[in-house]
């Protein structure tokens, strides 16, 4: 049981750092970290998330549809972040509130609705705030592209909303995921992860679309497919189920669209939100 929950927190976290890293130049290296600077005096934010997965277990498929607005401060960090998920002939649809408590804790706040059915509220505090604001945490997510810029090629010229854009095109390693998922599974606290974080192999290719004339990011994607195999694989080794090594991944495609930059609408956290408990202590009651 130990190993099989460790597994599941070793998959959210992979799965949060795949969407964290979704983030007059004279090379593609110089537009990357030209675009970081570009973003980094930027007080808000708001951009749309969408998240394609297909996936098959023998002759049976499943698809999953995820689309997300996203409303973001960055200091202090205060997000608001509206989803709607569509898998098996289900909508669950999810609203979250990550902003600090009064002795600077962050806390997510997350109300889930199964069609009809409202699950209500449940408040987490963060063992760490870069946890916390992962996928929405875009000046991270420039920092991992710029780390790796060196590695991109323009790959072809987009109008993006009006704006004239070039695509650049990379992508991370399965050690280097791999790395910072170890980060991201020390930041839970889960003692020893090294095997499950460095079981990881593939690419994740990346693209990022830069406006022409600002010089500011516009869009992200990565292609996931491969790197989610690679952790059924790792999935199937853990906890030994035989079923889970006939899952195959066919498609796992994440787009981030930065939407406008200081413009954010301010928002309060419902008073039910607030006094929300933990879901662990909902199952324990």
């Amino acid at each position: 049981m130990k190993r099989k929950s460790r597994l599941t927190l070793f998959l959210v976290a992979l799965m949060t750092l795949a969407l964290m890293t979704s983030a007059g130049a004279t090379s593609p290296g110089e537009a990357i970290i030209a675009s970081q600077d570009a973003f980094a005096n930027v007080s808000s934010y708001t951009m749309t998330m969408d998240l394609a997965l297909s996936m098959a277990v023998g002759e049976e498929s499943a698809d999953i549809v995820l689309r997300g607005d996203v409303n973001a401060f960055v200091d202090p960090v205060r997000v608001k972040t509206e989803m709607t998920m569509e898998m098996m002939g289900m909508t669950i649809d999810m609203q979250q509130y990550i902003e600090p408590d009064e002795t600077g804790a962050m806390v997510v706040y997350t109300h889930t609705g199964f069609g009809d059915m409202d699950m209500g509220w449940t408040k987490e505090v963060a063992p760490d705030p870069s946890s916390a604001m992962g996928q929405y945490d875009m000046q991270a997510a420039l920092d991992i592209y710029a780390e790796i810029a060196d590695s991109f090629v323009a790959d072809g010229e987009e109008v993006i909303r009006g704006a004239q854009t070039t695509k650049y095109s990379g992508a991370i390693s399965g050690k280097e995921i791999g790395d910072l998922a170890q980060g991201a599974l020390s930041a839970l606290d889960m003692g020893d992860t090294s095997s499950l974080a460095g079981s990881l192999e593939g690419d994740i290719p990346l693209s990022i679309w830069i406006d022409n004339e600002s010089g500011a990011p516009v869009r992200y994607s990565m292609d996931m497919a491969e790197i989610m195999a690679s952790a059924m694989g790792t999935a199937a080794e853990i906890t030994g189920d035989a079923e889970a090594t006939g899952i195959a991944i066919n498609n796992c495609l994440m787009i981030m669209d930065i939407t406008g930059v200081d413009n954010a609408e301010d928002f309060t956290v419902p008073e039910e939100a607030l006094s929300a408990s933990s879901a662990l202590d909902q199952i324990a009651e």
